[in-house]
């Protein structure tokens, strides 16, 4: 018989939140300053800082979203939108990932 994820699907305004507290946080800001429909890179993230804001979303909320991934989505909004998609402990993307490439954010 297939073992079924218990777990509660995450609350829709939570992982929005989770996601912008975690950018607030990696950029040194107040969190009201953060906005989920601006882009990662007019809000400050660039691709050193977005490794360590990916390894917290990671480890906050069970997903594992790649540099490439997060540059397409663009926005926290998108990015939480995702993350809300994702199997909890997965990639959040679709398709096979890549190794070695250096996404820039």
């Amino acid at each position: 018989m297939p073992q079924h994820d218990t777990r509660p699907e995450p609350d829709h305004q939570r992982v929005e939140d989770t996601v912008l507290d975690l950018l607030a946080e990696i950029l040194y800001v107040e969190r009201d300053t953060v906005r989920s429909d601006t882009e990662f890179t007019a809000q400050g993230l660039d691709s050193i800082l977005a490794v360590e804001y990916l390894a917290q979303v990671h480890e906050a909320l069970g997903v594992k979203v790649t540099l490439e991934e997060l540059h397409d989505l663009g926005t926290p909004g998108a990015l939480a939108a995702r993350v809300r998609q994702a199997p909890a402990g997965t990639g959040a993307g679709h398709g096979p990932h890549r190794e070695g490439r250096e996404g820039a954010v």
